[in-house]
């Protein structure tokens, strides 16, 4: 696995090295909420990941992401393999992973819902 896993240790701007990937996997068991997601969504990446807490608020399973069980290796590796093994697939859920994130995380989205949250719609 040397030549296909790089441990990087703490990065202060991860999102520099996220375009070099195909896909973003995460193998969290628990999770409150996940910026490292909403980044590889940023950059494009599809996003493999167990379906706990809020997860599958963030991505849908199918579209820009793939949902793997975290009590089944064999069937985990399965799923990522077949997402990398199909460039179509893979293309596909790349596009949706960059629109999910324009329509939902993109600061000027986010910053518009949180200010009218605040002030109220416009008149």
């Amino acid at each position: 696995m040397e030549g296909q896993v790089r441990l990087h240790g703490f990065q202060r701007d991860v999102r520099q090295f996220l375009p070099a990937y195909r896909a973003y996997v995460h193998a969290s068991y628990a999770e409150t909420s996940s910026l490292a997601i909403i980044e590889a969504m940023s950059v494009g990446l599809p996003v493999v990941a167990g379906d706990i807490g809020p997860i599958s608020e963030l991505c849908d399973d199918g579209v820009e992401a793939r949902f793997w069980p975290l009590d089944d290796p064999a069937r985990a590796a399965a799923i990522l393999i077949e997402l990398l093994d199909s460039e179509a697939e893979l293309k596909k859920a790349s596009i949706a992973a960059s629109a999910r994130f324009n329509r939902d995380f993109d600061v000027n989205v986010v910053g518009a819902r949180m200010k009218t949250f605040l002030l109220g719609p416009s008149r």
